[in-house]
């Protein structure tokens, strides 16, 4: 029995050896926690606090670099891309726009020595039997003409009348919202109010402004008149340069009676070098001759005269725009929603609105097209010279059928890239694009980028907060200003 005992203990202690070798960590594993569990609990909490402490000043830093290097490199990067662009856009395309399209300074009888050769018509000197009528009802366009027939009555008066243009609920609500922006208008952005004189005021619209501005372009795009007389005068779905509104306020004085494009600076004389041009004033209430309606000269388009004053004011040679069929001050009627197109050489004027019966502003809704010239290869003709075609710098480079889906084709970033010349969708045309216009007004000393014109821009770059280093010089210059202030941007 002794000998029994001594095997067990010896057995039981083979039997301890063998439980602590199976439970020995085998080579190459981890050692077990042999810490009481408070303390293995307390230093896995350790552990994680640590962690989430690297992990957030690793946030922190990567914040820092992206604050204090990485936005800065990446917005000087960006300026410096752009400030090239804008130097290569206007050095290379530009600057040869600008020089193909100066015309240079005309003589004393307002021709250009220089272009002598483009002449396509002689310097026509009009006089009374040259007014191709004195009845308004002869330039009411009706359904039943055709478009060539529609295109010989502009032809012969040099201005036509289009009947139902606007719808009455639209005519309505346009003008309520037109007054709305005149009754604020100095507060308006420049690039909303671009000319106003004592008694008369003009805006420039966009295509989305208000869902009225929008509603009355698609009502002008599908009008079967209007698309029949333009496209039977200017071709194709001719080009788009003007969107905006001209208000007589009540009490406004007449105005001189004058062309809106200058005859030596149009196709009146040079047919090879200026495209032709035509304005849609649509009026937004019956009006009548007490309240200014347009005085038009029609048959004057083809003259030359540096003054038809004797001839159109005389003998009433000229008379005031009427759509309810009469003619005469005490008669004739611009009936809502009517429209008159005239081409730009045709002599009128806006009449005194001075209606102490009806005493309220005459506003009216404008449109201007003009014949596109990339219908043919090599067409290099340019708008006339002499008056502003004020449309949104994102307006451009549409054409007369889109306005049929202005409600959507007309949006961002669609109108933008159209304006610029950058894309457009396949199967519309190319209008007049910004970059063509904004060289021709700067080649010649135009509208808006005449000279007195920069001192304007200038202020409004302060008032953004450009400062002086990255302005250019000139102050009095366009062209070496602009050039001079992108260098200015690289330099930066």
């Amino acid at each position: 029995m002794h000998i029994i005992a001594q095997d067990a203990r010896i057995a039981g202690d083979d039997g301890k050896a063998t439980a602590a070798a199976a439970s020995a960590p085998k080579i190459g594993q981890p050692v077990p926690d042999s810490s009481p569990p408070h303390k293995a609990a307390h230093s896995g909490s350790a552990s994680a606090i640590a962690a989430r402490r690297k992990q957030r000043i690793s946030a922190l830093g990567r914040t820092l670099r992206w604050v204090l290097l990485d936005i800065p490199l990446l917005t000087a990067f960006c300026m410096l891309l752009s400030a090239h662009l804008l130097q290569h856009v206007y050095q290379g395309t530009i600057q040869p726009l600008v020089e193909s399209y100066r015309r240079g300074e005309a003589d004393d009888e307002g021709y250009y020595s220089e272009f002598d050769f483009d002449l396509t018509y002689y310097n026509r000197q009009c006089d009374a039997e040259d007014i191709s009528t004195h009845d308004a009802s002869d330039l009411i366009i009706t359904k039943e003409q055709t478009g060539a027939e529609a295109a010989n009555v502009m032809m012969e008066h040099g201005a036509v009348v289009f009947k139902n243009v606007l719808s009455e609920q639209t005519a309505t609500d346009l003008r309520a919202y037109l007054e709305s922006r005149n009754e604020v208008r100095d507060t308006l952005s420049w690039h909303e109010k671009f000319w106003y004189e004592i008694g008369r005021l003009a805006l420039g619209l966009g295509a989305h402004d208000n869902p009225v501005i929008t509603k009355a372009l698609h009502e002008v795009g599908t009008h079967a008149e209007i698309k029949k007389t333009i496209e039977g005068i200017l071709g194709p779905d001719p080009a788009i340069v003007e969107i905006s509104t001209m208000t007589s306020m009540h009490g406004a004085g007449d105005q001189g009676i004058h062309t809106d494009s200058d005859y030596f600076g149009s196709s009146v004389l040079y047919a090879r070098n200026f495209l032709h041009s035509y304005t849609m004033f649509m009026a937004l209430q019956d009006t009548t001759s007490k309240m200014g309606a347009t005085t038009v000269c029609p048959g004057s388009h083809h003259c030359a005269n540096i003054d038809l004053e004797d001839v159109c004011m005389e003998d009433d040679n000229a008379f005031e725009v009427s759509t309810n069929g009469l003619t005469g001050k005490e008669h004739g009627v611009w009936q809502k929603g009517d429209a008159m197109m005239f081409n730009q050489n045709v002599w009128h004027r806006g009449a005194a609105n001075r209606d102490k019966e009806n005493p309220i502003n005459r506003v009216m809704f404008i449109v201007t097209f003009i014949s596109r010239n990339k219908q043919t290869p090599g067409d290099r003709r340019q708008q006339g010279l002499g008056t502003y075609y004020y449309q949104r710098w994102n307006h451009w480079g549409h054409t007369y059928s889109d306005l049929m889906n202005v409600d959507w084709l007309m949006t961002q970033p669609m109108i933008t890239l159209r304006s610029w010349g950058i894309w457009k969708l396949s199967g519309a045309k190319w209008g007049i694009t910004w970059l063509e216009h904004f060289a021709r007004q700067l080649a010649n000393d135009e509208d808006f980028y005449a000279s007195y014109e920069l001192e304007p821009f200038i202020d409004y770059l302060n008032s953004i907060g450009i400062p002086d280093f990255l302005q250019g010089t000139p102050p009095d210059d366009w062209e070496p200003f602009l050039e001079s202030m992108t260098q200015n941007w690289i330099n930066f």
